[in-house]
């Protein structure tokens, strides 16, 4: 009985041919598991993993872990298919910080400030100190709106017997946009009632003058939180409670009412006693106290 022959061909290297695929599939499930492995330990596959165990095939978004907070994953059927950078949670983007200025003129605080580019509203607020919470006074304010009067703080003189109720309130202004705001910088002023106003080269200055300015600057040094609490002056210049007029004016009395009102105000304005420098220099024995000197440190007392 004869065999039959057939007529194909022998195969090339068959054996060559199955090991190469082999390797090919190999690295193929290597790099999958390598993939997988890397996303598992990032925590990225946690929401899959979930939604892997829920029916249906909607489409999810996810925050990322905290290993990378900028991300978001985005799930399609129980699948990880896209990330993106999210959105701001709130849904709008800060305006720029107003800038503040406060005043008072015959016993009227105003507020005014600079109004900032795409900004929606503004607020008002105050506080006795700047270590004290704030309290909005005025809300919703037109993004027109570029001053206010405060109308809620009562003004108080310096009495013979030495009491008042001289308080200086910080304020501020939050532009806002949305449920975005942003605040402005901090300034002051107080509800000091002088007993004379006074005028270059023509009011005398008194006792009196200093002793108000004391009460004045040390309500300052108070709401810039500034201790001890009340200054202890080194030397006095209006006597006892009943007699405001009877002592002279010097040059330490001057030296010592700006270093500390200088003090305060840097506390609350970082650097403002450097930007708002005083006029003169008063030199012992030399140069005469004039009103000039006062109503500069009135200017600032606010």
């Amino acid at each position: 009985m004869s065999k039959k022959m057939t007529n194909r061909p022998p195969s090339m290297n068959s054996g060559g041919g199955r090991k190469r695929n082999l390797v090919i599939v190999i690295a193929v499930v290597l790099s999958l598991f390598a993939s997988w492995t890397l996303l598992a330990y990032s925590g990225a596959l946690e929401p899959l993993l979930k939604q892997k165990k829920k029916a249906g095939g909607a489409m999810s978004i996810q925050s990322f872990n905290s290993n990378s907070p900028s991300k978001e994953y985005i799930y399609a059927g129980g699948r990880l298919v896209a990330t993106e950078e999210p959105t701001s949670s709130s849904g709008c983007t800060p305006p720029a910080a107003p800038m503040l200025t406060t005043s008072v003129v015959s016993s009227v605080i105003t507020l005014s400030w600079t109004i900032p580019s795409g900004v929606e509203s503004f607020d008002v607020e105050r506080s006795p100190g700047i270590s004290l919470p704030f309290t909005t006074v005025a809300s919703n304010l037109s993004p027109t709106t570029a001053n206010w009067q405060d109308t809620g703080v009562g003004f108080s003189s310096v009495n013979p017997d030495g009491t008042n109720s001289v308080v200086t309130y910080i304020y501020r202004v939050s532009a806002r946009v949305g449920q975005c705001s942003t605040a402005s910088n901090l300034d002051w002023a107080t509800n000091i009632s002088y007993f004379e106003p006074l005028t270059p080269q023509q009011t005398i200055v008194k006792a009196r003058h200093i002793t108000e300015l004391r009460v004045g600057i040390n309500a300052v040094w108070k709401a810039a939180n500034q201790t001890p609490a009340t200054i202890t002056w080194s030397e006095p210049a209006g006597g006892g409670p009943a007699g405001l007029e009877c002592c002279s004016i010097k040059k330490i009395h001057i030296d010592e009412l700006r270093t500390k009102l200088n003090q305060a105000m840097d506390a609350i304005q970082p650097g403002y006693s450097g930007a708002h420098p005083y006029g003169e220099n008063l030199v012992q024995y030399s140069t005469p106290v004039r009103a000039t000197h006062l109503i500069e440190m009135r200017d600032r007392v606010k």
